[in-house]
């Protein structure tokens, strides 16, 4: 999204009677955006799909860190007991871990 002083730029320039493949080049920025942004009437305002992503993330980690609390606890003592086996022999290449009952 352009910012406010390169939009008022373009304008100025279209209204001093330059064309878009000129502005372009003036500008630097695409003849597609110089057309974009001639025909807002207005700036249009900051999308509001960055903040929906960014809760988004939040969401994500929330839910992320809550997996990892329920997780890894269990996972630990399980580990610990000694009660399973890692199937990563020649004959089992999973590397999976195999409960083993007491």
């Amino acid at each position: 999204m352009l910012k406010t002083e390169e939009w008022l730029l373009i304008r100025d320039l279209y209204s001093r009677g330059f064309g878009i493949n000129e502005i372009a080049r003036q500008t630097g920025f695409d003849k597609k955006t110089v057309r974009k942004y001639l025909r807002l009437k207005t700036l249009p305002e900051p999308q509001k799909h960055l903040e929906e992503r960014a809760s988004l993330i939040h969401t994500n980690l929330t839910l992320w860190k809550s997996l990892m609390r329920d997780l890894i606890p269990p996972f630990v003592s399980f580990v610990k007991s000694k009660k399973w086996v890692l199937l990563n022999s020649p004959s089992h290449k999973t590397g999976l871990f195999c409960y083993i009952k007491p």
